[in-house]
């Protein structure tokens, strides 16, 4: 390893570019240096079935709503930041849209959390909860500590616990862990 004054060449082991390169953790635990756009590529994602699970409990909205912390929403589930200007009513294509780049934040913030490699139902459960009440509500809890343990039995009862809304428990969150649970218990289908 050089210096860290010392430049030194680095090329992204998949396409051999030399910009924005970032580390990435295989499913072996093996790091590699990749660019950006081979990142996004190997990183998991979010598929089909997690975008409509999503969807289905955020629910859609053409135009512009408080959330029940009175945050500024559209779509299904799109937080509108302070400098953001979207013109209601938006499609449900649009709406699409804005999940998807939305997720890609949710997807870093579960690799981030995560210790452990979970299958494409596991993760779009963990991003559905995470989508729902924010990376930094999981972050220091046992659900996550139990998770990172592989003990998911055990994480499952805690994954419960994150139904209250206000510190009141709230039917329609209760009804979104149970599913997310389901999910996250369903094996994965192959071919």
């Amino acid at each position: 390893m050089p210096d860290k004054d010392e430049p030194f060449e680095a090329a992204c082991a998949i396409c051999g570019a030399t910009n924005k390169l970032l580390l990435h953790r295989d499913a072996l635990t093996n790091w590699q240096l990749v660019c950006e756009d081979c990142y996004q590529k190997l990183k998991p994602h979010v598929d089909d079935v997690g975008i409509n699970f999503i969807k289905q409990f955020e629910g859609f909205s053409p135009t512009i709503y408080k959330d029940i912390h009175g945050i500024r929403t559209i779509g299904y589930g799109h937080v509108i930041e302070f400098n953001e200007h979207i013109t209601p009513p938006i499609t449900e294509q649009q709406a699409t849209e804005l999940l998807k780049k939305d997720l890609l934040k949710f997807e870093d913030a579960a690799l981030n959390l995560l210790k452990v490699k979970l299958n494409q139902n596991q993760f779009d459960a963990f991003v559905s909860l995470i989508y729902n009440i924010g990376p930094e509500n999981v972050k220091g809890t046992r659900l996550l500590e139990l998770l990172n343990s592989h003990k998911f039995d055990l994480a499952m009862q805690h994954w419960k616990l994150f139904d209250r809304a206000g510190g009141k428990e709230v039917e329609g969150l209760k009804r979104r862990r149970l599913a997310e649970i389901e999910l996250f218990n369903t094996p994965v289908k192959k071919g």
